[in-house]
């Protein structure tokens, strides 16, 4: 049994969702936006070997390849703001330094 449905774009509607699943009904938003690029969102992973920071600077795809389904599922082409990827990475490594106080180190490959 499903109680929530989510697409990618759904993330910002997730706090409605759950509230629609809690009283007993089926929440569903599976709508693609086609402006979406997660311009407000900093996805950083953290795994058990050492600290990684993935910065997403682009979504979806335009190749339109015959085995893929990006296209399909995340839309065209977006890419985030060029200021706001320039900045990420430093943003990242301030936070990151505040919550250590061994002294992280952070690099740019």
């Amino acid at each position: 049994m499903v109680d929530i449905v989510a697409g990618p774009d759904a993330y910002r509607d997730l706090p409605r969702l759950v509230e629609e699943a809690e009283t007993g009904q089926k929440a569903v938003n599976v709508f693609l936006s086609r402006e979406e690029t997660y311009a407000d969102i900093s996805p950083i992973r953290l795994n058990s070997n050492g600290i990684t920071a993935y910065i997403s600077i682009m979504r979806g795809c335009d190749n339109m390849c015959s085995f893929c389904v990006v296209p399909y599922t995340r839309g065209r082409e977006r890419s985030r703001d060029p200021q706001y990827c320039r900045r990420s990475p430093s943003a990242f490594c301030r936070r990151l330094q505040r919550s250590n106080p061994l002294g992280a180190k952070c690099r740019f490959l």
